[in-house]
């Protein structure tokens, strides 16, 4: 048995264990899959290069995907055999957790769980409005910052930052828990960043449109498509612990209370609520 599988099996052994973190591995090679935004992109790297610039490593992006039906493990075998490597050289996974689209968030998270749960291999789940600070951050943008993606037709997941940042690598844990996020209608989102960030000089960052960035007020927006497997990779490798796959789950954003009230279609039970206004 190979010390990653060690690890796991020693955090799966009880159900106490299955609670417990695992260390990050030290070395190795680590593939990152990120599928929460409209395009779905790919890293791998030995764990050294999850760095920006990410030198010696491949990456492979899928544009305009968004929950249509892609063959994901076959791009995942297509990236592992471009450097000549198979499954069982790889040393850990790193997934998206989201908030993002429903359906191509879940088809991320089920590649990377199955193959976790096949090798043996730690996980580590990044959010991904982490993953679009950290690479907002490290290209400069202001410290009070603002990161969107699309959820239903009509609403956004929001997360603001407003951690004063000097030196991105020492102080990006410190940043990213400086983090609060919503859900928020479009008709609410400039008042919303008004409330969170002021009404100038903070940087977004996100696909919204033209029209809609103007009315918001930021001192720069920064029309990104969305999450990237290399900045997930770079924020796993500033992470404490890891997890198993088993705990590898999706992170839920859901509306406040009087917005829900306020939608055209209530829910009768909980569990509708929960489908209906979270990812």
């Amino acid at each position: 048995m190979t010390a990653g599988a060690e690890r796991v099996a020693a955090s799966l052994g009880s159900e106490a264990g299955a609670a417990r973190s695992i260390a990050p591995p030290a070395g190795g090679w680590w593939l990152a899959v990120s599928t929460s935004g409209p395009d779905w992109s790919l890293w791998l790297g030995r764990s050294s290069a999850a760095q920006p610039p990410f030198a010696d490593a491949d990456q492979r992006c899928l544009l305009g995907v968004r929950g249509q039906p892609r063959d994901l493990v076959g791009v995942m075998a297509e990236l592992l055999a471009s450097r000549g490597l198979a499954v069982t050289d790889l040393a850990g996974l790193v997934v998206d957790s989201g908030p993002g689209s429903f359906t191509s968030l879940r088809m991320g998270l089920a590649a990377v769980r199955a193959l976790a749960w096949a090798q043996a291999l730690p996980v580590a789940t990044v959010c991904s409005l982490d993953a679009m600070a950290a690479q907002a951050l490290h290209g400069g943008a202001s410290p009070r910052l603002a990161c969107v993606l699309p959820a239903r037709r009509g609403w956004w997941y929001v997360a603001t930052y407003q951690a004063d940042l000097h030196n991105l690598a020492p102080n990006l844990a410190t940043v990213l828990a400086s983090r609060e996020t919503a859900q928020v209608a479009t008709a609410h989102l400039a008042r919303h960043l008004t409330q969170r960030l002021g009404d100038r000089d903070w940087t977004g960052l996100g696909p919204l449109d033209p029209a809609d960035r103007r009315e918001l007020g930021a001192g720069d927006w920064v029309a990104d498509a969305g999450p990237r497997a290399a900045w997930m990779a770079y924020v796993a490798s500033q992470l404490p612990n890891w997890t198993t796959a088993q705990l590898a789950v999706p992170e839920y954003l859901a509306v406040s209370e009087a917005e829900a009230a306020a939608a055209t279609a209530i829910p009768e039970t909980a569990s509708d609520a929960i489908s209906q206004f979270s990812l």
